[in-house]
């Protein structure tokens, strides 16, 4: 790894940024010691500005959980006290158990996506798929599906994410049906929204009429299992039937069948297929979490979010981080971007 750049060309607060960056990479020799205690003790500014940062990193829970001990934490001292076996000791442990956190979370998906997944998309990423029967499912932010089709049967099984799908109706009366978390959704040519978050399904109906099936614990579906309905005859085993009209949205929990239908703005809910996401009356952390949905990396609040009114804004996917910036400065916060994969909001 290549050394900061000189001060003539970024502005402290960057220097400092890539000193963190290189004082927490596997390789700290004993010559990048000596060249970040010259930086760090020739001006004020640079403590000062990476104190902060160090600060700032030291107080994120997601790290810290997965940084050396309390024991540990307790005997280390300031960088210009500290002997150069005890940082390289140190920035081993944080940066190797970090990387290797996230390498395993990211291994799971990969290894679930690999064995059932047709199409996917990665985090930030959109892409329209064109089924075999001429049906269109748009896939939203870190989205993944897995297709069975036959001459019978025109199914797609929700993964995890968000799919916007526009089934058409065919002239073999074959209804297309979406799989999620116990539930049937049955269109014969609809185009509806579903969205799997935890435990949770929520369907949208935006074109046309949807029917929801939702099945008894003893007959759930696991992956390659088969239910052929139609139009009008649905499945025996199942526990609980209805059906959605344009701009009406239902949800239920893995475990419960749907109940209550709401009446929905349905350009406010396709509107990330438009690029951009429609942020309405949320509490500042949960807007923040519906933006790190499109954001590769996290995005932390280092500060009380009771502190915070709700937001009501539009947010452009193309500049997700100067909207951020905007967001940021609307309640008085200073952005903060460590390895191009944390943004701090302190």
């Amino acid at each position: 790894m290549t050394e900061p750049e000189t001060e003539n060309n970024i502005t402290v607060e960057e220097q400092a940024q890539q000193w963190l960056l290189r004082m927490t990479s596997r390789d700290v020799t004993d010559e990048v010691l000596v060249n970040f205690e010259r930086w760090y003790k020739s001006e004020y500014s640079h403590k000062s500005a990476y104190d902060e940062l160090r600060q700032l990193w030291d107080g994120i829970d997601e790290l810290r959980e997965f940084g050396p001990s309390e024991q540990i934490n307790s005997k280390q001292r300031s960088v210009s006290e500290t002997s150069p076996t005890a940082v390289r000791y140190y920035a081993l442990i944080c940066s190797g158990l970090v990387v290797a956190s996230l390498l395993i979370t990211t291994f799971k998906t990969e290894l679930t996506d690999f064995i059932y997944a047709d199409y996917r998309t990665a985090v930030g990423e959109q892409r329209s798929i064109n089924l075999p029967d001429g049906s269109i499912a748009h896939l939203n932010t870190n989205s993944a599906i897995a297709v069975n089709y036959s001459n019978r049967q025109h199914k797609i099984r929700l993964l995890r994410g968000e799919v916007l799908f526009e089934a058409i109706k065919n002239g073999q009366n074959i209804p297309f049906e979406v799989l999620s978390l116990g539930g049937d959704i049955v269109s014969m040519g609809s185009s509806f929204i579903v969205r799997q978050k935890l435990e949770r399904t929520n369907i949208v109906a935006i074109k046309g009429n949807t029917d929801i099936i939702y099945y008894r614990a003893d007959s759930k579906l696991s992956p390659g299992d088969n239910v052929f309905a139609t139009q009008n005859i649905f499945p025996a085993a199942s526990d609980h039937r209805m059906s959605l009209n344009a701009g009406e949205e239902v949800s239920y929990q893995k475990g419960t069948p749907p109940s209550i239908m709401y009446s929905v703005d349905i350009a406010r809910k396709i509107n990330w297929h438009k690029g951009a996401i429609l942020i309405d009356n949320l509490p500042f952390k949960q807007a923040l979490t519906e933006i790190n949905r499109y954001y590769a990396g996290h995005i932390l609040l280092l500060a009380d979010e009771s502190d915070f009114a709700t937001i009501s804004t539009e947010i452009s996917l193309e500049s997700l981080e100067d909207e951020l910036e905007r967001l940021a400065s609307t309640q008085g916060l200073t952005v903060t971007t460590l390895m191009n994969y944390f943004i701090l909001l302190h």
